[in-house]
């Protein structure tokens, strides 16, 4: 199987690399929280196979990786873009994923037995190879680096890699380790926000820049 490290790719390297994305291969990524799996969210394909290879619950979407808050500002219900974009302000990239209601986004972020997603949750990654990566275009629908139900993997040198590994069409590493905590998930609307999982940031400060509009 094929390795890059993004240290070491090059503009073109990378224009290669997302090209396999767009067609539809998955493959292993490190991040700024942990190291995760993904392919395309344009892909509905692509999709499916990260899903059979995670052995993923169908009715659990997959968040996506976008390259900036107004990525995800062009998918986001109108409603709720003033909320998420204060929160992308104050935290992306970074650890914090926020999950809103989309309107046409054209993402797949679950098997088609489930229908089309009304609502994704978005993040921009504090990795610079990822966003060198995602800045062509690419919204990478994720998840972290283990089957469903097992601990995260945190080192690729894992034995549990292997049986991942025999699943994906290549892999990405990079010179800097992930710092082994998932991001903290969020939901927002129009006049609040909810904290669906504390990670990397605390609730405490997802209220400050909220003005504690909990719902």
């Amino acid at each position: 199987m094929e390795s890059y490290l993004l240290e070491q790719c090059g503009e073109g390297d990378l224009d290669d690399i997302a090209d396999r994305i767009v067609m539809g291969d998955i493959f292993i990524f490190p991040s700024d929280t942990v190291y995760g799996i993904g392919c395309s969210a344009r892909n509905q394909a692509a999709v499916e196979r990260i899903f059979g290879v995670k052995k993923r619950d169908a009715g659990k979407p997959l968040p996506v990786f976008v390259s900036s808050v107004e990525a995800a500002l062009a998918m986001a219900d109108p409603l709720e873009q003033d909320t998420l974009e204060r929160l992308g302000r104050a935290f992306w990239p970074g650890g914090v994923t926020i999950v809103a209601d989309v309107v046409d986004s054209g993402l797949y972020v679950q098997p088609s037995s489930q229908g089309v997603a009304t609502s994704i949750g978005f993040r921009v990654p504090a990795h610079d190879g990822l966003l060198r990566l995602l800045k062509r275009g690419l919204a990478i629908a994720q998840t972290s680096l283990n089957e469903s139900g097992s601990e995260t993997i945190k080192d690729l040198s894992d034995q549990a890699v292997g049986v991942l590994r025999s699943g994906v069409d290549f892999e990405l590493d990079s010179n800097r380790c992930p710092e082994g905590t998932s991001s903290t998930v969020v939901r927002v609307t129009r006049i609040g926000f909810k904290v669906l999982r504390e990670g990397t940031v605390s609730g405490a400060d997802i209220a400050d820049v909220m003005g504690g509009h909990r719902l």
